[in-house]
Parts: structure tokens; C-alpha cells; sequence
């Protein structure tokens, strides 16, 4: 990675205590003031230090002080924009006059595709790049097709400032940030309408807090549907009071757990399996989409399943059930182990799982990713499992790895080698 004189290269580090509950809030406000204090004594001591490879510490402490100052770009841009959104431009003060506006005024849709249920139009921007114009009921008619807005969402994709944007070439004066907007609601004719695309804001620090200075529409498109094409049926389905809740206790990085939808016994519609850290929950449904849990008795125990797929491995017409456990204390030996299960349903719906099928004697740690292809092209599905053990973790620290522990294992289905399943 070679580092240009224009501008500070950064790695994209999380900040995040992991600290969610209410008891919890001022402890993570004290981590960041801490951190944040630390940060700058640090920088300042270092300014005068050329930055010379990505792996210096001086590039790290970088990277924290710009993602401590993003913190409060989000807080104070990002945040209040799409609360302005939200409130239908009720703010008028929002904008103060010296904001500029860029592709909004010369804004033609074309006529659209048909997608089957809805419409996709793109949008073309006629503005030149360089046109601003400081008038910020452009911006306002932008979303004019709106009678009622449903959903807004503002998200950063990155994050630009280059030396000249900054004090002493340090501390960040401004930055463009470049977003993605998602916004739904109703449109004047009572139609779903949803506009998406991408703003390029310029955000500036004014009296100590970041302000908007511009926001250039880069790309953007619309859907029109005249009916929703999904309908949610959580409740009336009765699924979210049969499957069982868990207080979480593990980092929000490592992700949720599994859930599953197929066929074990080919009846329809598709049965659903759902993972919770201590058990899973195996639903079956009717004509109606009511769906009741239906006892597995070996299924049901296993616990911390952070992956799951139904498939047909030995083409009998039935899906196996394929489960990925990220297991602290996994048990294996040459052809079978506990992390990676197959159960199998008999024609009662039992399903029952597959021993001595799973051949990788190399040693590994916490299996959790899981993607399955006919990786071979032999007609059998293969699958993909990764081990990420230690490194499951962002950290601020290096993650130390076991030596002579696998990162990632590709099992192929050797079926239509008759030699065995995997």
C-alpha cells in the first residue's frame, strides 16, 4: 500500500465498546473521551513525524482521530439530514443561504422499465458538475413525488480529506462525505415510490461543529410499484411467539444466528429452522402459513448454529439439513466432527444426523461462514466453510491466530464418485 503526499489513507476502524444496554451509556461515553483525550496527546506529539508505511503507528493514531471526527460528522451532518427528511422540510432553517446545491435543477427521469410489479426509471443529470446554485428549495423538489414518506436512510459509504482540508495536515478542517439515500413512502397518486442513489456532501467545521457546505446528487433512480409485492406475516403466521429469546451476551460483530427455509419431507410451503445461542426451533407450516413447531428431538439440542442451509447433497429428492456451529470446544476426529453437522429426515420427518461422513482431519477453530455451489461441476452441491477462530474479532490490537489451525475448508461431495458423502 503506498501512501500519496495529497492525501491521508485510512483504514476503516470501528470504534464500538460493544456497550448497548441504558446502565451502560455513560461507561461508553467515558471509553471515548478517553479514547479520544489519548488520541490527541498522541497526534500532537507526533506532528512533526513523517508518515512513512501503513503498518506505522502513526498511521493508526491517524485513523482513530479521523474516525473519532467522523463520529461527529454522523452526529451533526448525517443525522440531522435525515431527520430533516423525515420531517418533510419542516425545518426551513435547515439550510442556511450559503449552502449550495449541484444536479438537482437539471434532472430528467427516463421512461422506465417494467420489472413485473413495478417500475425502475434511472435518473439523468443534466447539471454540469461544476454548476452550484446556493437555492435550497431545489433540494426540496427533488423528492417533490412524495405525498408521505415512510422510511429514510442516509448511510456513509466513505469519507474523503486530503492534506489541504485539514489543519497542519492533521486534524480534519472538512471532508466530503459520500452517502447513499434510500427514501420511501407514497407517491401524489397514492403509488409506493421509492428514490434512491448517491449525494456527495461537503461538510465543513463552523464555531466548532460540522455543518453541510453542498450536496452534489451523483447518480440516483426510482421505483414505482402500485401495490406492495411482499406482505408480513410475522404474526399472523404465529412464528415470532414460538421461537424462543435469549439476552445477548457475545459482540454484535460476530453476527446473529441461523435460520433456514426448505423442504425435508417435500411438503409445502417450505419448513423453516431457526438457531438461538442454547437451541433451535424447527416450523412447520400449513395451507394457511400458520406454522407450529415441530419436535426434533436430536435437531432441537444443537446450539450456537451461526449458519444453516437445506439442500439435496445425495439427490434423493429430500433436503438434508446442513448446520455450521461456531462451537467453542468442537469435537473431531478423521471423518466426523461437531461443528459441521448433516442431518437427514426419514420419511416419518425425523430428521437424525449423518456420522462419518465429513472427511478434513486439519485442525481448526470456531467454524462460522458457510456458501454452498457445485464448486467441481459434477452435479453435486458441494459447500464452503470458514474458521475464523480469533480473528472473528475487530480489535484495535492484531488478533493472534493458532499456528497449524485452517482459516477455510471446501468440502466436496464425492457422491458422484461413490466414494462416501464429503
Amino acid at each position: 500500500m503506498k501512501l500519496k503526499k495529497e492525501a491521508v489513507l485510512c483504514a476503516s476502524l470501528i470504534l464500538s465498546p460493544a456497550l448497548s444496554s441504558k446502565e451502560n451509556d455513560l461507561s461508553a461515553k467515558e471509553i471515548f473521551t478517553s479514547l479520544k483525550s489519548r488520541i490527541n496527546e498522541s497526534l500532537l506529539s507526533r506532528k512533526n513525524e513523517p508518515i512513512k508505511r501503513a503498518k506505522d503507528e502513526r498511521i493508526l493514531v491517524q485513523c482513530l482521530d479521523d474516525e473519532m471526527q467522523f463520529l461527529s460528522i454522523e452526529e451533526n451532518v448525517l443525522a440531522p439530514l435525515t431527520n430533516y427528511l423525515k420531517g418533510s422540510f419542516s425545518d426551513d432553517k435547515f439550510f442556511d443561504d450559503s449552502v449550495w446545491f449541484s444536479g438537482f435543477r437539471g434532472l430528467a427521469y427516463g421512461s422506465g422499465r417494467d420489472l413485473g410489479g413495478f417500475t425502475l426509471s434511472k435518473g439523468l443529470i443534466l447539471d454540469s458538475r461544476d454548476m452550484k446554485i446556493k437555492n435550497k428549495k431545489a433540494f426540496k423538489k427533488f423528492f417533490k413525488e412524495f405525498s408521505k414518506l415512510d422510511n429514510v436512510e442516509i448511510a456513509a459509504l466513505e469519507y474523503f480529506s486530503p492534506v489541504n482540508m485539514r489543519h497542519d495536515g492533521k486534524k480534519m478542517n472538512s471532508a466530503r462525505i459520500r452517502t447513499m439515500f434510500d427514501v420511501r413512502g407514497f407517491s401524489q397518486n397514492g403509488e409506493l415510490l421509492q428514490q434512491r442513489g448517491e449525494f456527495l456532501i461537503s461538510t465543513s467545521i463552523k464555531k466548532g461543529k460540522w455543518v453541510v457546505e453542498g450536496i452534489r446528487l451523483a447518480n440516483t433512480e426510482k421505483l414505482v410499484a402500485k401495490a406492495p409485492l411482499f406482505k408480513n406475516i410475522t404474526n399472523e403466521s404465529k412464528i415470532a411467539s414460538v421461537v424462543p429469546r435469549h439476552l445477548r451476551r457475545e459482540a454484535i460483530r460476530r453476527g446473529g444466528y441461523a435460520m433456514a427455509l426448505g423442504n425435508g419431507d417435500v411438503n409445502k410451503p417450505s419448513d423453516i429452522f431457526v438457531a438461538t445461542v442454547a437451541e433451535t426451533v424447527y416450523l412447520k407450516g400449513d395451507k394457511n402459513l400458520n406454522y407450529k413447531v415441530n419436535k426434533q428431538e436430536k435437531l432441537e439440542k444443537e446450539s450456537f448454529v451461526k449458519a444453516a442451509s437445506f439442500a439435496d447433497f445425495d439427490k434423493d429428492g429430500r433436503d438434508e439439513l446442513l448446520l455450521v456451529r461456531f462451537a467453542p470446544n468442537e469435537v473431531q476426529s478423521k471423518k466426523d466432527r461437531s461443528d459441521i453437522l448433516i442431518y437427514k429426515t426419514s420419511e416419518a420427518g425425523v430428521y437424525k444426523p449423518l456420522r462419518e461422513i465429513i472427511s478434513f482431519s486439519k485442525k481448526t477453530a470456531y467454524a462460522m461462514p458457510l456458501a454452498l455451489g457445485d464448486f467441481d461441476s459434477d452435479g453435486f452441491l458441494d459447500f464452503y466453510v470458514g474458521f475464523p477462530g480469533a480473528k472473528d474479532f475487530t480489535t484495535l490490537e492484531e488478533a493472534k491466530q493458532k499456528e497449524g489451525l485452517e482459516t477455510q475448508g471446501l468440502f466436496y461431495n464425492k457422491l458422484a464418485k461413490r466414494e462416501g458423502l464429503f
